[in-house]
């Protein structure tokens, strides 16, 4: 069974998802006693969820030190972007666990031993810690769906069968 053992990190995309889908996600994720960051890079690049809206949402904000940003600048994983790479950083400097729905990123982190998240993981994991019900979770998967073109039919499938065992 999928489990959250510690803070977890957003992504730019899974805050905009999140907060365009419903901002109730972070809400249950709160009540889960689950901290929330985000690194401030990323904060920056998202105009729907300020420094403000963050507070409000519980959501931690994590300065990323000078060495981090350098580190980012210069990365040698051309593949994720200047704050896809913070975020991953961030990850592996603070134990967190990254929630992303970028499928480079996800593969890297898995590559250097950083647990990593898709975002329909993180509303089935609401549905197993009875957050949310079937149809509210399969809801919000099509949302998800509308506004990622990445979601394919086999991963709508391997949904579905998830959220029926």
């Amino acid at each position: 069974m999928l489990e959250i053992d510690r803070a977890i990190i957003f992504d730019a995309n899974i805050l905009i998802d999140f907060q365009t889908i419903s901002k109730e996600i972070f809400q249950y994720i709160n009540e889960l006693s689950i901290d929330m960051f985000v690194s401030d890079v990323t904060l920056t690049k998202v105009e729907q969820i300020g420094i403000q809206e963050a507070n409000n949402l519980n959501i931690k904000i994590l300065e990323t030190p000078i060495s981090m940003l350098i580190e980012s600048r210069n990365r040698k994983v051309l593949s994720l972007s200047f704050d896809d790479y913070v975020s991953f950083l961030q990850a592996e400097e603070n134990d967190l666990i990254l929630i992303t729905n970028d499928k480079a990123m996800k593969n890297y982190a898995e590559r250097k031993n950083i647990k990593a998240l898709w975002e329909i993981e993180i509303i089935l994991f609401l549905l197993r810690k009875d957050k949310l019900s079937k149809i509210q979770a399969k809801r919000l998967f099509y949302k998800i769906k509308d506004i990622n073109n990445r979601i394919t039919d086999k991963i709508e499938k391997e949904f579905i069968k998830l959220l029926n065992e």
